[in-house]
């Protein structure tokens, strides 16, 4: 069993989102990185999370710094983010806590 990890970034990412490109029509889009990820230590985690994102270019200068948090999750086979097969019911936010007797 491999233990989960909480990677949450810590930068803001800023990103435009272009509505218009030939009339320059666009906004900000501004995110940190947020996922799960069943890794073996803490920088496969960071690393898996930031190879996810829109921004990976694969050069660790570039890499946006992260925190981790070991879970009380754990699951087999093989590193990966698993933040998909742990989110509850409604897809709110990162986790949705479900109690089935509600």
């Amino acid at each position: 069993m491999m233990p989960v990890w909480l990677v949450l970034g810590t930068e803001w990412i800023y990103r435009v989102e272009w509505e218009d490109w030939e009339n320059s029509a666009g906004h900000r889009e501004d995110y940190r990185i947020a996922e799960l990820v069943a890794a073996r230590n803490r920088g496969q985690a960071r690393y898996l999370a930031w190879k996810t994102d829109k921004t990976f270019t694969g050069d660790m200068r570039e890499m946006p710094r992260f925190v981790t948090h070991k879970t009380p999750l754990s699951v087999g086979g093989i590193p990966r983010v698993v933040t998909s097969e742990h989110q509850g019911p409604g897809d709110i936010g990162l986790w949705v806590r479900h109690d089935p007797q509600e």
